[in-house]
């Protein structure tokens, strides 16, 4: 094989080698939005099933499911890593939406998959991020278990949830802003 020939097959295996390993950091390559690999196994988080968890928000607080899903009709569960910056580039639009939509019985949350209760190691980047893009909604460390409950192959991921806890719609996954709104109204629609 002439070196021009080896050049085109080296240059075309790590080009393709590239392409693979940008689609698996991005979640796929979904032409829709962006995301960030996240490593969370594929199972669980399908519709019905029920989100019941016990956590703490970033100033240490304690957070329960009950609390915050009793109080909406309907809750989005925007999962997000402080290493992923498709989130943090949605949520100040995220925050337009949770107020836009809370007088019609809509809450926000924000999952942090890579804040797990006990570990502040990314205590003072959450912080700062949420500072930052102004969000106000409330924001919980990932419980054990978490990832299993509301597997996020890919993040963000944003799960809806009813007043009872269970899980309603699809999960939409990678930052998908135009999707939001349109899917909280027909949920919210749905559950009058």
């Amino acid at each position: 094989m002439n070196k021009r020939k080896r050049f085109k097959l080296l240059f075309t295996a790590v080009l393709s080698a590239a392409m693979i390993c940008g689609l698996a950091a991005c979640g796929g390559g979904s032409s829709q939005g962006g995301g960030t690999s996240s490593g969370g196994s594929s199972s669980g988080g399908t519709a019905g099933t029920i989100v019941s968890f016990e956590t703490v928000d970033l100033d240490g607080n304690p957070v329960s499911s009950a609390d915050i899903f009793s109080a909406n009709k309907v809750t989005m569960i925007n999962v997000w890593g402080t290493f992923c910056g498709p989130c943090v580039k949605e949520m100040p639009e995220i925050q337009k939406l949770s107020e836009k939509y809370a007088s019609q019985g809509a809450g926000v949350i924000g999952l942090i998959c890579d804040l797990p209760v006990g570990d502040d190691t990314n205590l003072a980047d959450a912080k700062d991020i949420i500072e930052t893009t102004g969000v106000k909604y409330l924001n919980i460390r990932a419980w054990e278990g978490s990832d299993e409950m509301l597997p996020s192959v890919t993040v963000p991921t944003t799960y809806f949830v009813d007043s009872e806890g269970r899980l309603i719609g699809e999960k939409i996954s990678g930052a998908k802003l135009k999707e939001y709104g349109p899917t909280l109204e027909k949920l919210l629609a749905e559950e009058e």
